[in-house]
């Protein structure tokens, strides 16, 4: 976990930012692998809803990966 955290500190400081365009663009390719992915690979016995928190939360990775990660190492 601290390694990850670590990674992931200097993901944040090291990552340049993409243009709008550019992130849009990554994200109508990613949006239908991402939910073959959470199709494929999740229990059968996970609710509607938790799938749809799942995927707010690969949506919110994504989109905005510097506060996720600045949200996530405040936490810890």
């Amino acid at each position: 976990m601290n390694e990850s955290i670590r990674i992931g500190k200097e993901f944040v400081v090291e990552t340049p930012t993409q243009t709008e365009e550019q992130t849009t663009k990554h994200m109508d390719e990613l949006k239908p692998a991402i939910n073959n992915l959470l199709h494929q690979f999740l229990p059968d016995d996970i609710t509607l809803k938790e799938v749809e928190i799942i995927a707010m939360t690969f949506n919110q990775i994504i989109w905005q990966p510097k506060e996720f990660l600045s949200a996530v190492a405040k936490k810890v």
